[in-house]
Parts: structure tokens; C-alpha cells; sequence
């Protein structure tokens, strides 16, 4: 007997396939959006680093006015520029595409498509600092 004659007598239990939602798939859709266009907008991109560069920049007694400002004007900013989906929409996914809102972050630990793009990181010397994760994988090296 071959091993495919045998194999073909043990149970299997059979996997289900992966179904994504209809909002999974649009979220899905905005989120690539939201990168197609900065890809072929770059000073868009720049526009939102110098916003976030000027939210970090507040003092201590304005961040969450900073904060708060800083992703209206994100908002404002994606909705001129991706004007065929709903403002809700880019809100919901910009976190997916643009990473947390903490505008009070040093420069090296800006939204990681602004980071991947080199916007802050072309010639300044920064040295990316890892945390967490990245340091346990470096441990383990």
C-alpha cells in the first residue's frame, strides 16, 4: 500500500475558508485607498508629517487639544484628496493606515507609513529604537 492509499484513510478535519465581511472588505478597499493615494501624492504625506511634527512639538497643557486637532486636520486632509469615499469611512480606517494618535511621540516613533516613506529619516541620523516586540526579537538573535 502507497502512502496516498494510506493517507487517504485518516480523517481530516477540513478547514474552514477564510470569509471576510462586507465591511471587512470595504475597510479593506479604503484602507488601500488612503495608501494608493499617498503613494502618488507624496507631498500629501509631507503635509501630514509637518501636522504631526507640529502636534508633537505642543506643550504638555495642549496635547489632547493638539491631538484632537492633529486628526481633524488628517481628516480634512484625506477627504480633499479621496474624494469617492465617505468621510466616516477614511475615519474608521485611518489608525489601520496611519498608526496610533499620539501626536506627543518623538520624531522617531512617528505613524509607521510616514516612517516607511522616510519622510523624517532621509539624512537626519535618527536611529529607529525598537520596542517591545523588536526587542525581544533582537534578544533572541
Amino acid at each position: 500500500m502507497s502512502i496516498s492509499e494510506a493517507s487517504g484513510d485518516i480523517p481530516r478535519r477540513k478547514i474552514p475558508k477564510f470569509r471576510a465581511t462586507k465591511a471587512q472588505l470595504k475597510d479593506m478597499k479604503t484602507a488601500a485607498a488612503i495608501l494608493n493615494m499617498l503613494s502618488e501624492k507624496p507631498e500629501v504625506l509631507k503635509k501630514l508629517g509637518d501636522e504631526y511634527l507640529e502636534a508633537s512639538n505642543a506643550p504638555e497643557e495642549e496635547r489632547d487639544f493638539a491631538e484632537y486637532e492633529l486628526r481633524q486636520n488628517v481628516l480634512r486632509t484625506l477627504t480633499e484628496n479621496i474624494k469617492q469615499i465617505p468621510e466616516e469611512e477614511l475615519e474608521r480606517n485611518i489608525d489601520i493606515v496611519l498608526g496610533p494618535w499620539w501626536p506627543w511621540w518623538p520624531r522617531y516613533r512617528m505613524p509607521p507609513i510616514i516612517k516607511d516613506y522616510g519622510y523624517y529619516w532621509s539624512g537626519e541620523g535618527i536611529e529607529f529604537q525598537p520596542r517591545g516586540l523588536e526587542m525581544r526579537r533582537q534578544r533572541r538573535r
